[in-house]
């Protein structure tokens, strides 16, 4: 419908679609700030602006799409880097970012202690902006704000993310840009950890991607009968499989699920641009209660810092320099 007759008919238009902020208020989870968007065409999802701007809850026409752990949403207040302090606030989730100076297991390099897939995703965001407006015969929904991740004595980046939709829309599109503000040569770890759930992931379900080589994390993976596609029914004491996809040739590459037993067939394509992120993990986790897919695009291996700097993967961000990523996420 065109804007003019969709103006005649409704008051608001938050009466069809529109993101609202509001803050959590029981529990652990109390005082964490997250926005709410709806696209009016099916697509609904929560962005946690206290941690990171990463995405919670995800359904589409009432069918849920990410997976949540038992932690439920978590304040970054309660995040300590030891301990299995990532696995105490992991509330899985769409999306949790990884980064920006570490992905992969804790490792110390020298004297530095480098926690679980980093820090990034317990730091509030700043300079948050809620953006709704119409762009000719669009309205689009745009939600931005920026996460430091700096250090007296040490590395000083700036993330600033967007996150935009569309009246109607199945897709949302995630646009960061990472600078380093500092005056040394700083590493730069990106793992985006998409979380894929219940009743998308199920044992009909396909998991496809685009042509690259496939390789085994390790042992455990390699026994995974028979192929890294195949998605089986949560059972107990499932020890996690990872698979590692490289070599993609095209400027855009996706990783996909797809349930053809859910709403007549549906699915989640995550989309992103190899030169970015030339690596794509795939996480199966089919435990009892801990049943979820990952699909992670990442600018190296998700073995830590120490490992990837030994094996040359890990890529490094120079001062003043700048850095670009973009994906999509797409209800298919």
């Amino acid at each position: 419908m065109k804007k003019e007759e969709l103006l005649k008919r409704v008051g608001d238009i938050a009466q069809v679609c529109g993101a609202k902020a509001y803050r959590l208020e029981q529990g652990k989870q109390h005082g964490t700030l997250c926005v709410e968007v709806n696209t009016g065409g099916g697509l609904s999802f929560v962005v946690v602006a206290d941690r990171g701007l990463d995405i919670a809850q995800c359904a589409y026409k009432g069918i849920n799409i990410a997976y949540l752990s038992k932690t439920g949403v978590v304040s970054p207040v309660y995040y300590q880097q030891f301990n299995n302090g990532f696995f105490d606030n992991f509330y899985g989730g769409l999306l949790t970012t990884c980064g920006l100076t570490q992905t992969g297991s804790p490792c110390y390099e020298g004297e530095e202690f480098l926690p679980q897939h980093g820090d990034y995703h317990n730091i509030p965001a700043q300079d948050l902006s809620i953006t709704q407006e119409w762009d000719g015969e669009e309205y689009v929904i745009e939600l931005r704000g920026v996460v430091r991740e700096a250090r007296f004595f040490g590395k000083n980046l700036r993330l600033v993310r967007s996150i935009k939709t569309k009246y109607l829309a199945r897709t949302i599109e995630i646009t960061d840009k990472i600078e380093n503000l500092g005056y040394n040569d700083e590493p730069l770890m990106l793992l985006y950890h998409f979380n894929i759930g219940w009743p998308i992931l199920d044992k009909n379900a396909v998991f496809t991607k685009s042509e690259s080589e496939t390789i085994a994390r390790d042992a455990e993976a390699e026994e995974d009968p028979p192929t890294y596609d195949k998605i089986y029914a949560p059972s107990l004491n499932f020890k996690e499989k990872v698979f590692i996809h490289r070599g993609f040739k095209t400027d855009w590459a996706y990783g996909q699920i797809y349930n053809p037993d859910i709403a007549g067939g549906l699915g989640v394509r995550v989309s992103f641009k190899p030169e970015q992120l030339p690596y794509l993990t795939q996480w199966k986790q089919f435990g009892f209660g801990e049943y979820v897919l990952g699909i992670e695009p990442s600018t190296n291996y998700p073995l830590g810092r120490v490992r990837e700097r030994e094996a040359g993967r890990l890529r490094t961000l120079k001062p003043g320099e700048i850095k670009l990523v973009e994906l999509k996420i797409e209800i298919v």
